[in-house]
Formats: structure tokens, sequence, C-alpha cells
């Protein structure tokens, strides 16, 4: 069985992306596989969505149309029904008229009236009649109606409104596009330094803050404060590592190399290390791993390494440091 290194933290890069894209209120870009694979694949995505929405709001649209037509139809059949039934009922008012009218001639205007009335009613206005009992299904109907028709309307304008977060997401990547490029690097050596055996812990992007700036007689800095991208705690000492995912371009024309920034780094941690551990003295290093393909740079107290050649440096030095001491380190970082 193989035993890793304890990793502690993740990205820095990684994590300032991940806040930024909180924003947009994205799910799923939480993770740096993710949103490498949302950028990579963004025209592809942006399609799929649009499609779903489109298939989301047509499907909505039909049943909408479903079922005003089927209120319709339901309603027609109705309304046909009670027409009969009210020829029926006109019929026999007519005929109740006649009869009553033969045996009852003194008394057809006293006893006739509301009949006439009503039969005059049928005669006149016989659809409005049939349709009056309807009238809470025909607003039903024309409610539903109103709503396709709205979202017929505003249809292009509701997809564009489900696809603004994406557009969002994309926009804030492609504005910390530097950040994703870092996150690459750092998400890579995390990788590879997890790789070193269980005795070694890695800490990644962190910070300290001193009371007060002091001064870095090699880079003749005012520096207060440092953030480490990664430092690693193990048997042969403490890695202080900058990743820069550069391109010799980038680098040749920098003005500010990555070794000044590790050895400004490496200041402030040696004054608090010094500060907790007084009557020791731990061996620390101070690394820039480049992965891109870039020239060397000579700086003093600095090794600037390949990714194939981090580890490999890290186990080869000398073992100095106990189990005891380990602990120590890492209870206080």
């Amino acid at each position: 069985m193989i035993f890793l290194a304890r990793v502690i933290g993740g990205s820095g890069s990684t994590d300032y992306l991940r806040n930024q894209l909180r924003k947009v209120k994205l799910d799923g870009l939480d993770t740096f596989k993710n949103i490498k694979f949302f950028k990579d694949n963004f025209p592809r995505i942006l399609q799929e969505k649009e499609n779903e929405e489109k298939a989301k709001l047509t499907s909505e649209i039909d049943t909408l149309k479903y079922d005003a037509n089927s209120l319709s139809l339901k309603m027609q059949d109705s309304i046909t029904f009670h027409k009969k039934e009210l020829i029926i009922e006109k019929e026999n008012i007519f005929a109740q008229v006649n009869d009553f009218v033969e045996s009852h001639k003194r008394l057809v205007n006293l006893r006739t009236t509301g009949a006439r009335r009503k039969l005059k009613r049928l005669e006149t206005k016989f659809d409005l009649v049939a349709e009056k009992p309807f009238k809470k299904d025909k607003k039903q109907i024309k409610k539903i109606e109103k709503s396709y028709h709205s979202l017929e309307k505003t249809y292009d304008k509701t997809i564009g409104k489900k696809l603004e977060p994406l557009h969002k997401a994309d926009g804030m990547i492609k504005a910390n596009i530097s950040f994703l490029i870092g996150a690459t690097g750092e998400e890579i050596v995390i990788k590879e330094l997890s790789k070193l055996p269980d005795t070694y812990y890695i800490f990644n992007e962190y910070k300290m803050r001193l009371g007060k700036s002091v001064y870095s007689k090699n880079t003749h800095d005012y520096v207060r404060s440092c953030r480490i991208d990664h430092l690693v705690v193990g048997p042969t000492g403490i890695f202080i590592i900058e990743t820069k995912n550069w391109s010799a371009e980038r680098l040749r024309t920098t003005n500010f190399l990555p070794h000044r920034q590790v050895t400004n780094a490496g200041l402030v941690f040696y004054i608090f290390l010094s500060r907790k551990f007084r009557r020791r003295k731990f061996p620390n290093y101070k690394i820039v791993v480049m992965l891109g393909n870039v020239p060397k740079i000579k700086y003093p107290y600095v090794t600037q390494l390949s990714l194939h050649e981090l580890n490999s440096y890290i186990i080869g030095r000398q073992e100095h440091l106990t189990l005891e001491d380990i602990n120590k380190i890492v209870k206080w970082l």
C-alpha cells in the first residue's frame, strides 16, 4: 500500500476564480476541473443550454395551447348540449302557452306574461342565454391564451435571460484568465507534490503577515506579508515553493521575477519560524517551479526547477527533521 503526502488547502488561484464565479450564481463551477471544462467547452455548453431552454419553453407554450384548446372543445360540447336543452325547453314553453290560451282565454294576459317573456328571450337572444353558464370557462381560456401569447412574444428575451449566467461566467473567466493560467499550474504542482511520502505535509495558499515591514537585503524590498503557493514540511526540511505557468516571453518581460517573490516570502516565513522556534534552525529551501519551456535563471538562494525535477529534489535533500520536529512545525502552521 502506498501512503501519499497529506495535503492541506487548495490552489489560491482556483479559490479566487471560484469566489468570483459565485457572484454569477451558476451551479457547478466549484472545482478547477469544472471551471476548466466550462472554459474549454463554452460554445458547446452554451448551445446545449440554449437548446434545452428552447425545448422547455416550447413545451410550456404547447402545453398551454393544448389546455386552452381542450377547454374550448369541452366548453363548445357543453354549449351545444345546453342549446339542445334550451330548444326543448322553448318548444315546451311554446306548447304550454298555446294550450293555456285555448283553454283559458280570459286569463291569457295574466297567466302567460312570464312564459311569453322567457320565450321571447330564447327566440331573440338564444346564443347569449345558451353561453351564459360558461362565462368562467371563457375567462379561464382567455387567461391561458394570454399566457402563451405572452410567452411567444417574449420568447427570445426569455431564452436570452436564461443564458445570461453562462455568458457572465464566460466573461468572468476571460477577465481573470491570468488566474486560470495560474490555477492550472498550481493544480498540477499540488497533484505532483501529493505523490510525496506520507511523512510530508503540503500547505497550499499559505499566508503570513508581520506587524510591520522589514527590509530584504537580497531583493532590496520592504516586505510585510507573503502568500506562499505551496509550503512543504517533511524529513528533508521546509520548502517554500512558488509556481509559475509562464511562457519564456512572459518571464523575459516581467518586472518582478518569481525568484524575487519567493525570496521575500522566505524572509517573512523565516522571521515567523525564528520567533516560534528560537533555539532551533530548520533547513528551508526556496523553490520556483516553472511549468513552461523557459530558460533557467540563476538567483541567490533560490532554486528553479521543472515539474519532473520537483519531488526528486525534495526527497533528495539530507534528512534533518525528526518526526517530532515535523509534528511541532505542522501544529504551529
